[in-house]
């Protein structure tokens, strides 16, 4: 529970309930714009020179000035955890290209970036094995959209994740129109198999994930970027889900296709191992973040 929940929006600090977006916001008409979500622990945002440079990334690539350097933007940051007495959990980052212009055709000169940070509890307990769903739903290509970054518009996944719901499952497994792996609806995607572990390249249209980029750092066997069709599943030892709130969560089938998998020993081993990462990456960054 965040005891005292603020959010800075363009340059002000307001309570939860006070906080509000213009009505012409084009994050809210069109979805222009992107977003982080960071993990918080012991006051220090993990893995902070990645997502920075992500967002930086994505930005660049929506063509969106950046709306503060990277010292504002931790300045701002580091007000908002005092503010909010906030130590763990997770900041929410929201950037749209602002208020302004009626149809889809931005006016760049009139336009001055929103952004928007709020905290996020941290999820309690441990997942259970998730059952996928392949999904009618596709993800995109990098050459119909920049799908690596982590876009305000999620429109397939949401429909995904409700069809998946039709069907009893807890995740959705997007393909690209080439019918390759991608990932799944708000995760990255991993699977043991033959002594590597492997994971859908940026090719096939997946996020470029934070927990994703920690697992390959810290992975105690080769990690290959694959262009893999879904069959490449059927004989996987593992399959993982990743991303920044859940940290590692196995899976235990894939529906309808009906691969079942059972509990692996190095699911343990790389848990523990995020676990270590994160741990260590907070204790070596504390005093950046005081």
């Amino acid at each position: 529970m965040i005891p005292r929940p603020y959010v800075f929006i363009n340059g002000r600090f307001k309570r939860h309930s006070n906080a509000q977006i213009a009505a012409d916001d084009r994050g809210w008409r069109f979805g222009d714009g992107l977003f982080e979500t960071i993990s918080i622990h012991h006051g220090v945002p993990y893995q902070w020179a990645f997502h920075w440079q992500r967002l930086s990334d994505g930005l660049a690539a929506l063509a969106i000035p950046l709306p503060a350097t990277e010292m504002e933007m931790k300045k701002i940051i580091r007000k908002i955890l005092r503010k909010n007495c906030q130590t763990h959990g997770f900041l929410r980052v929201a950037i749209s290209r602002g208020v302004g212009s009626r149809g889809y055709r931005p006016h760049p000169a009139t336009l001055t970036p929103s952004i928007v940070i709020e905290s996020l509890a941290a999820m309690e307990g441990a997942l259970a094995p998730a059952t996928l769903w392949v999904s009618r739903w596709q993800r995109v290509l990098p050459s119909q959209l920049p799908s690596q970054f982590k876009l305000a518009q999620g429109m397939a996944s949401t429909l995904a994740l409700l069809e998946a719901s039709e069907h009893k499952a807890e995740e959705a497994l997007l393909l690209n129109p080439r019918g390759e792996i991608a990932e799944a609806a708000s995760a990255n995607l991993f699977w043991v198999k033959d002594e590597k572990i492997y994971t859908p390249a940026l090719t096939t249209g997946c996020v470029r994930g934070s927990m994703r980029a920690a697992l390959m750092r810290r992975s105690p066997l080769p990690v290959v970027e694959i262009e893999a069709p879904l069959d490449a599943l059927a004989d996987a030892r593992a399959v993982w889900l990743t991303n920044g709130r859940i940290g590692i969560r196995p899976v235990a089938a894939i529906l309808p296709a009906n691969y079942r998998y059972a509990p692996h020993h190095l699911t343990v081993d790389i848990q523990q191992m995020l676990v270590r990462d994160k741990e260590d990456y907070c204790l070596n960054h504390a005093e950046e973040w005081q």
